[in-house]
Parts: structure tokens; C-alpha cells; sequence
């Protein structure tokens, strides 16, 4: 993989499954090779200086960009659905974990929370 070109590297890297410490961490790698770019989308949009803008867009920014890394690293209910049917785990309990983990409702499901 190391000999493909950085373009076909990123590629297939984020088109393979997160199901091991080592594909955890190149897709981890690819994803904060990233950050720069979301951070100087955000800077482009602030030099602008549009009123009323700024908030909005880095907002829905940030939201897309934790929605790719939730689907990337398998954290989305679509993949932790999957992985609770493959290990026979109760979905509640595992989403419950991958939530409890990390803050915050990753699957945006506020009803199954309560229950």
C-alpha cells in the first residue's frame, strides 16, 4: 500500500471497513491529513467576513466532518447495527458505549437513549 500514489492510498484506505487496530489507525491517519483542509476552508470563508455567516458554516463544517469520521471508524448506527448482528451484542448496549465513549449521541437516534 505504501507504493501507491497518495491520492489512491487515501482512496483505498477509506473505502476498507475499520475492523482492525491497524486499518483503525491508517484511517485515523487519513482523517486528520484532513483537518488542515477543513480548517482552511473555514479560514477562506472568515477572511470574507460575511455578518451572520461565519458561525453557520463552521458549524456545518464541523458536523460534516464528525459524520465522516463517525462512518469512517465505524461508529455510525448503519456499521455499529452490522457489528452487533456479526458479534450477536445487543445494538442498545454497543451504541450505548460508542456514545458513552465519546460524549455524545453519535447516531443522532435521541429517542433510543431513553429507552
Amino acid at each position: 500500500m505504501e507504493d501507491l500514489p497518495k491520492l489512491k492510498k487515501t482512496a483505498l484506505i477509506l473505502s476498507l471497513q475499520a475492523t482492525s487496530d491497524e486499518m483503525i489507525r491508517l484511517k485515523v491517519a487519513e482523517l486528520c491529513s484532513r483537518m488542515w483542509k477543513v480548517a482552511a476552508l473555514s479560514s477562506a470563508e472568515a477572511a470574507v467576513a460575511l455578518p451572520g455567516v461565519s458561525l453557520p458554516f463552521d458549524l456545518a463544517l464541523v458536523v460534516e466532518e464528525t459524520q465522516i469520521y463517525c462512518t469512517q471508524l465505524g461508529l455510525d448506527e448503519t456499521s455499529l447495527k452490522r457489528y452487533a448482528k456479526i458479534m450477536s451484542f445487543d445494538y442498545r448496549q454497543l451504541q450505548s458505549v460508542a456514545d458513552g465513549s465519546l460524549g455524545h449521541n453519535l447516531t443522532g437516534n435521541e429517542a433510543s437513549r431513553s429507552e
